[in-house]
């Protein structure tokens, strides 16, 4: 996943790592700590960038990246394998391998949920190239 500023990288055994790209640096992009320990199983940046929300077990927490504490509600049950932000950072769309949530990201609240063969209840969300190429979902696209 790639923000304007931040880079996170998941890694094959449940971590992740996460980078901000400096242009010009010698050394290439300079590795911070990653919030919530650097597990995952999936991870997002929020439209602004300030943001990462990081799937990991059963729940999808919100950290923030300039000080690397807990932030917002915790999605309680969302076992995300993938996630992504939509609607301008005010919904979460996750995928749990069985099927797709969508949350409200500043309450935490599951708005529906939907497997392939159930769409009841379910906006038409789309997976939309953005600004500078980024990926994200959509709910009102």
């Amino acid at each position: 996943m790639v923000s304007a500023r931040h880079a996170a990288v998941l890694l094959d055994d449940g971590r992740y790592r996460l980078y901000e790209p400096v242009a010009g640096r010698p050394h290439g992009p300079r590795r911070l700590p990653a919030p919530g320990g650097g597990k995952a199983d999936a991870v997002a940046f929020s439209p602004e960038g300030r943001t990462i929300a990081v799937g990991r077990g059963e729940d999808v927490r919100f950290w923030d990246l300039s000080t690397g504490r807990h932030r917002g509600p915790v999605l309680e049950g969302a076992s995300a394998v993938w996630l992504a932000y939509g609607d301008g950072g005010r919904l979460v769309l996750t995928f749990d391998g069985t099927g797709a949530g969508l949350w409200r990201a500043d309450g935490g609240g599951l708005l529906a949920y939907s497997t392939p063969g159930d769409t009841t209840g379910m906006p038409d969300i789309r997976v939309a190239a953005g600004a500078g190429g980024r990926r994200g979902a959509c709910a009102t696209c």
